[in-house]
């Protein structure tokens, strides 16, 4: 590496106990050529560039670029083994401070905002509460009546609170300004409406940030969760207790459904007597033991809910019933809806008037209400053995 005269004494002006000249030092690593200064040089002969205490050859064996010193070859490895002394510099070096960068605790405890505090005297009490702590009593404008008063003659601070050394006039018109900034990091509190949309960055508000419940009338759904507001959640099982109605339009279907299962109750019985057919209990009623007489069958909604209640005119319903039979079989003699009895329309326009033997006979059933008590019931018999 180039360089000029013999090689120089030990001496570290960044070490001095008084450095003549600014100065700084880098670490080098045999590889690495540019080196980033703290101050700004305009030439090469601004600065004097030693390297294991051999002093470099501006221009020869290093250039600069602002604040970038690159040397021609890199230095050896060494640590604090290149020095640099800042001679001069035709370009000017100031402190940049970037926008923002000035916190509160930078700034001087008598710095605070422009606060007005206004009180009317009740002409008993000699002490009032500001709304904040002022750095001291010389940093308040206060008059009562517009006479201006003056500490400590007329008044003392403590923390927050004014104590007057007389007692103002009842009525009196007492004002305190507060000169400055602020010398808390408070912040005066947000007037009510005043954060828009605007203020607000997309996506920045996260669930930890919402807290109660936002009722009915803001857009909400008046409950904690989804499923307290009865609003299904399409990935998660869902059960509805109350009738969902889905309408769709005069052009576009209210429902599609794919992969639906119905309800089934299966049980060890006898088909004979009256059954009572609870229509919103189960859509297939499977009794599995061999009937044992003919039988009378009666729908209604539920044991507290007739089937007039549960439907509407124009509703219907289709349901199953299966009756084992033995070698001496049985049939559905009589139909009623709610304890009424009604004459269904048979599938092929004659009622069964005998059952299967050694099967299984389906009876199916569709319940159309008519008019208020009123059904017409359209039914069928199919054995399966």
């Amino acid at each position: 590496m180039a360089y000029i005269g013999a090689v120089a004494p030990g001496y570290d002006p960044t070490r001095a106990s008084v450095p003549q000249l600014d100065a700084e030092r880098f670490n080098g690593d045999a590889s690495t050529t540019a080196f980033t200064l703290t101050r700004q040089v305009a030439s090469p002969t601004d600065i004097n560039v030693i390297v294991e205490n051999v002093l470099q050859e501006p221009t020869v064996a290093y250039s600069v670029n602002g604040y970038t010193l690159t040397f021609t070859e890199a230095p050896g490895t060494g640590t604090n083994n290149i020095y640099v002394i800042y001679r001069a510099s035709a370009v000017s070096n100031y402190a940049y401070v970037p926008d923002g960068s000035i916190t509160y605790a930078k700034l001087a405890n008598n710095i605070r905002q422009f606060t007005v505090d206004t009180f009317t005297a009740n002409g008993t009490g000699s002490t009032i509460a500001l709304t904040e702590t002022p750095a001291s009593a010389n940093s308040l404008i206060v008059s009562v009546d517009g006479v201006i008063q003056t500490a400590p003659t007329n008044y003392t601070l403590s923390g927050s609170t004014i104590t007057f050394t007389g007692v103002p006039t009842n009525g009196a018109n007492v004002v305190v300004k507060h000169i400055g900034f602020r010398t808390t990091s408070t912040v005066t509190a947000l007037q009510a409406g005043s954060v828009t949309s605007t203020e607000i960055a997309d996506g920045s508000v996260t669930n930890a940030k919402i807290t109660g419940i936002l009722p009915e009338a803001k857009g909400g759904t008046g409950a904690a969760t989804l499923a307290g507001a009865n609003i299904a959640v399409t990935t998660a099982t869902n059960s509805f207790t109350g009738l969902q109605t889905f309408t769709g339009s005069s052009s576009v279907a209210g429902a599609k459904i794919f992969d639906v299962l119905e309800g089934a109750t299966i049980s060890a019985t006898a088909a004979t007597g009256t059954i009572n057919y609870d229509i919103t209990t189960q859509a297939v009623l499977y009794y599995t033991s061999n009937a044992s007489a003919n039988w009378t069958v009666n729908f209604r909604g539920s044991s507290g809910t007739s089937a007039n209640t549960l439907m509407a005119t124009g509703e219907s319903m289709t349901v199953a019933f299966l009756v084992t039979q033995g070698s001496t079989a049985y049939y559905n003699s009589a139909v009623q809806v709610d304890g009424n009895s009604v004459t269904p329309k048979w599938q092929g326009g004659t009622a069964p008037a005998a059952g299967n033997a050694s099967s299984v006979d389906v009876y199916s059933y569709t319940i159309i209400k008519t008019g208020s008590a009123a059904f017409t019931v359209f039914a069928a018999q199919t054995k399966f053995a």
